[in-house]
């Protein structure tokens, strides 16, 4: 049977139970598909197809449907979601699964949604989840990189941030400084707050320098805040105390 037209009007090609009004049943091979739309037309936008629902109201979808069959995650969809107001931006290209609707959405003004149908930002992303991250970067080359921000190099604004509560908790600006509980950092890093380093040791010491890794600040023993030189103990101070365990010299007069 190469076309069966039932007596509701259903229309089926290969079959002779359409299950719409029209159905289209065969076997289908790269190069060779079941349905196949040929436009001929060359100019800027060529609409080979234009599925339309006009009677759609507020929050309601137009969807392609794409799986093995329609059920339960084993099918889904790319459609378009109607806001209620004709023109606006706020109408979105959504994707979805059969059961988790509207995962990913595109509004008009070209703004990204993961998790949210009303993306604020190129990219927004919006989760729940307790249980893992929101999003994770992950490049498995030994030689790859990270994360790549850029920004306009301004004091004022902002490459990075991160917010959480009521407040931002990190702040990098366009020329470098960062702050840690301040969006105003006016240094390479300012803190707000406690700020807490490893113990150190003599030869390791907590604060140092980068070309005189073993001369810096270290606290190993509980209350007592010791300066290192060269990797020696040269001044210990603790309550009440200030003990120089090197020698003490005087410019222009001998060691004493």
């Amino acid at each position: 049977v190469r076309m069966t037209i039932q007596s509701g009007g259903n229309v089926g090609i290969g079959t002779t139970s359409p299950v719409g009004a029209l159905t289209v049943e065969n076997t289908g091979t790269a190069g060779v598909p079941v349905l196949d739309i040929i436009n001929t037309t060359a100019s800027t936008f060529n609409h080979s197809a234009e599925v339309m629902t006009p009677n759609m109201t507020t929050g309601q979808n137009n969807i392609f449907v794409i799986g093995r069959v329609g059920s339960t995650k084993n099918s889904g969809y790319i459609g378009y979601k109607y806001s209620g107001t004709a023109g606006s931006n706020a109408n979105v290209l959504t994707f979805g699964h059969w059961g988790s609707d509207n995962l990913m959405n595109i509004d008009g003004l070209g703004n990204v949604g993961i998790g949210t149908t009303s993306p604020g930002h190129i990219l927004d992303v919006t989760t729940s989840n307790s249980a893992t991250w929101a999003v994770a970067l992950k490049n498995t080359n030994a030689t790859g990189y990270g994360l790549f921000v850029q920004g306009s190099e301004t004091t004022n604004r902002a490459i990075l941030a991160a917010y959480s509560g009521s407040s931002y908790k990190l702040w990098v600006r366009g020329d470098g400084n960062v702050g840690i509980g301040t969006v105003s950092p006016g240094s390479k890093l300012q803190v707000a707050g406690e700020i807490r380093v490893a113990d150190g040791n003599k030869g390791t010491p907590s604060y140092t320098f980068t070309s005189d890794t073993n001369t810096g600040m270290f606290s190993d023993t509980a209350d007592v805040l010791e300066f290192t030189v060269g990797g020696d103990t040269n001044l210990q101070i603790r309550s009440g105390y200030l003990d120089i365990t090197q020698y003490i010299r005087h410019i222009g007069d001998a060691d004493t």
